[in-house]
């Protein structure tokens, strides 16, 4: 059991926990991720690190409240116990170059945050693009304004805080001066995607975290098969893949989700699926699956 010091709530539907879980605390990293179970009867999610301290003994996780499971967690408070946390998984983030841009958007903040303070204690210089659709949205500022950035760009689509605005025009800028060495983005997929495109066009690298569309944590579901460089990716435990600047000096990827090769099913489920069907009357029956139709010789006339 893993009980909950502190509840911080950000908006209606974003809630930061901080849990006791020494042990976690003292080997997370920046990127990796953790997996939730509120009882024995629920779901496990994965959410990443937000936050850790390893002396106190303490890790955060920020999450949004989309289905059952999250709003059943929102409904927590501190003093609470949760059933179990699984982690530190997956592979920390790694970022090359001596000026490193970090952007994110919405929840993908607490995503971004470990990353670039990362970056700070390895001595790198940071700049820093924070997005949100309003202010409201915006989480974590204290805790980036308190890093030694090199520059904190804030934007919000309804120009509420910092520049009206995507946090590709900051990004832009910083291209064009020629002041970043390589870039990392998290948040949403369009997002991602058009801070690659602005990335590809001056040619530098940059590393997408895909953890936005991670389901299980495990890669048994597919939800994370990406392509990379038009080739389909295997499923990934961490649901990250880096985009990088191949020796052209182009980027090779724009995220998007990869379709599973077809399998013909085995004999012995068509012949359950068969004897299946013959049990219902005619005029409640489909048409046999696409690959039953193939594995019997063509489709049904």
């Amino acid at each position: 059991m893993f009980k909950i010091l502190k509840k911080t709530q950000f908006s209606e539907k974003v809630f930061e926990f901080r849990v006791h879980a020494p042990r976690m605390a003292k080997h997370a990293h920046a990127g990796q991720f953790l997996m939730v179970r509120i009882n024995e009867t629920g779901e496990r999610v994965p959410f990443t690190f937000a936050n850790w301290n390893p002396e106190e003994g303490w890790i955060e996780f920020i999450f949004m409240v989309v289905g059952k499971t999250t709003q059943c967690l929102s409904e927590l408070n501190e003093g609470d116990e949760i059933q179990d946390i699984t982690g530190p998984l997956g592979c920390p983030t790694e970022i090359e170059g001596d000026h490193v841009a970090v952007v994110g958007g919405g929840v993908g903040l607490a995503i971004a945050y470990p990353v670039a303070r990362t970056l700070c204690e390895q001595g790198k210089k940071v700049s820093v693009i924070m997005g949100a659709r309003n202010k409201d949205l915006l989480i974590l500022f204290e805790q980036f304004a308190s890093l030694p950035l090199e520059n904190l760009f804030i934007t919000t689509d309804d120009g509420s805080m910092g520049e009206k605005g995507v946090v590709t025009l900051p990004l832009r800028r910083l291209c064009e001066t020629d002041s970043i060495d390589s870039c990392f983005c998290v948040g949403p997929v369009p997002m991602m995607k058009f801070s690659t495109l602005t990335c590809r066009e001056f040619k530098i690298p940059i590393v997408a975290s895909l953890n936005p569309i991670m389901v299980d944590g495990t890669g048994m579901c597919g939800c994370c098969r990406v392509e990379v460089g038009a080739k389909p990716s295997s499923p990934a435990s961490t649901a990250r893949i880096s985009m990088r600047t191949s020796s052209t000096g182009t980027t090779s990827l724009i995220a998007r989700r990869a379709t599973r090769p077809r399998k013909p099913l085995p004999s012995s489920i068509m012949r359950r699926t068969a004897h299946a069907r013959s049990k219902v009357p005619p005029q409640y029956r489909s048409s046999p699956h696409p690959r039953e139709r193939g594995a019997r010789g063509g489709a049904r006339s």
